[in-house]
């Protein structure tokens, strides 16, 4: 598991948000050295879940998406992961 909540910096230390603003979209090049200090190719399949009470689920799958994730390798879970 991978958590891609509100935490303004990745695994590796690269800063997702690098002015500090809220809600903002980090640039290309600091999501894929994110998603590369993670393991995470775009030839991956990526399940995009939550747990209860976590808000930020539909805005990952809507980053994975803008990022350019191929949308046949995306998929979004209905509920929580307690309800799965």
């Amino acid at each position: 598991d991978i958590c891609l909540g509100p935490a303004s910096t990745s695994t590796s230390g690269y800063p997702l948000n690098p002015k500090n603003l809220p809600h903002m979209m980090p640039t290309k090049e600091l999501f894929a050295a994110a998603m590369d200090a993670m393991g995470i190719s775009n030839t991956d399949h990526v399940v995009v879940y939550g747990r209860e009470g976590c808000v930020f689920t539909p805005r990952t799958w809507f980053l994975f998406q803008q990022m350019g994730h191929a949308s046949d390798s995306l998929s979004l879970m209905q509920g929580s992961l307690e309800e799965w």
